[in-house]
């Protein structure tokens, strides 16, 4: 069954495929094609002509760039663009949408470079490992947006 949230704007000859879920507040802009058991968390942005890919997940404020393939998960908070669509850099216009606090949004900027843009040495690590270690540090404690990774 799909479900559809709260306050979506799904655009003309857009289409959500089967057994997804759509979360609130989330624009589908004209010609996106979300494939079936696709979930998309809330205040997502799909810029127009882009594909998702069966059984992926957009985390919540994230932000897909116009004419995107997006064939693997994205993270809650980023912008990603491309064919094969790659993390771009954080959404911080939907951080000044949402109204996010300074103290929120300098502590997801932390985070994001922590998780994505760290090159420490050592064996490459998954960003699940990397996350774990991060959020066992209690350093985010305080962040509620920073706890939803």
């Amino acid at each position: 069954v799909t479900e559809i949230g709260d306050q979506n704007l799904i655009m003309g000859t857009a289409h959500v495929g089967h057994d997804s879920k759509i979360g609130d507040q989330n624009v589908i802009a004209n010609g996106s094609l979300l494939a079936g058991h696709v979930v998309l968390g809330n205040r997502v942005v799909v810029g127009g002509a882009c594909a998702i890919a069966q059984r992926c997940w957009v985390g919540s404020y994230a932000m897909l760039g116009g004419g995107s393939m997006v064939e693997r998960d994205v993270p809650p908070y980023v912008r990603v663009q491309g064919d094969r669509a790659k993390i771009r850099g954080l959404n911080v216009v939907q951080f000044v949408r949402s109204d996010f606090s300074d103290e929120e949004k300098s502590a997801l900027s932390r985070l994001y470079k922590e998780l994505w843009l760290s090159r420490r040495s050592g064996p490459v690590r998954s960003v699940r490992e990397k996350a774990e270690e991060v959020m066992e540090g209690n350093k985010y404690a305080d962040s509620e947006h920073c706890q939803h990774l």
